[in-house]
């Protein structure tokens, strides 16, 4: 998947084996590549967060297993 395939700013890809991975990947970069989002996601109300972790697992659902992105 890639960054803005998650929600992000930016179109880096990433690669990983579980939904859970892909979340802590999506996490880790942008905390380390948009650090600036990452404090508006922390002030999100939990109803916001919920809507993006259901559009999460539906995206991740959709995506074939050996797809790779560019």
């Amino acid at each position: 998947m890639t960054c803005s395939q998650m929600g992000g700013p930016c179109d880096a890809s990433m690669t990983a084996g579980s939904e859970k991975e892909m979340m802590d990947m999506g996490w880790k970069h942008m905390e380390e590549v948009h650090p600036d989002r990452v404090s508006e996601i922390k002030q999100m109300p939990k109803e916001d967060m919920d809507k993006w972790s259901a559009e999460f697992h539906t995206k991740w659902e959709a995506m074939p297993e050996d797809e790779v992105v560019a």
